[in-house]
């Protein structure tokens, strides 16, 4: 299943954003504005939107 992940304005590192989707093609119909995920490697609370996210495949399946 993919994952939806940003990198840290902090530390360049991906971030798990906790956001997951059963097939690939659902991200496409998410409107994310303003979300706030802190980064677990150097602490960094980053704000992203959808303009800001990419899709990795978790090995969970699709």
């Amino acid at each position: 299943m993919p994952r939806v992940l940003i990198t840290c304005s902090g530390c360049e590192r991906p971030v798990y954003t906790g956001l997951t989707f059963e097939q690939w093609f659902t991200f496409d119909w998410v409107d994310v504005q303003g979300a706030t995920t802190v980064c677990n490697a150097c602490g960094t609370a980053n704000r992203w939107t959808k303009d800001d996210a990419y899709l990795e495949a978790d090995g969970g399946g699709d």
